[in-house]
C-alpha cells in the first residue's frame, strides 16, 4: 500500500465522532496511489481495501 500521505481523499469525509470527548473511531476513506479503495482508522487500529467507494463508506460508518 501507498503511504499515507498519497491517499487521495474520497469526496465526502466519513468521521464517526468528531468532538474531543467522543470515544468513537473516525476513519479516511479514499483511493492510494493505484487507484483501489481503503478505509483507515485514524489511529491505525483498522481499516483496509475495499472494491468500491460505497463498501468502504460502509465499512467506516458502521
Amino acid at each position: 500500500m501507498s503511504p499515507l500521505h498519497q491517499l487521495s481523499p474520497a469526496a465526502e469525509p466519513a468521521e464517526a465522532g468528531t468532538d474531543a470527548g467522543n470515544s468513537l473511531p473516525s476513519y479516511v476513506v479514499g483511493q492510494d496511489g493505484q487507484g483501489r479503495w481503503v478505509a483507515l482508522e485514524s489511529h491505525g487500529l483498522g481499516g483496509g481495501y475495499f472494491r468500491s467507494r460505497e463498501a468502504a463508506f460502509h465499512y467506516a460508518v458502521s
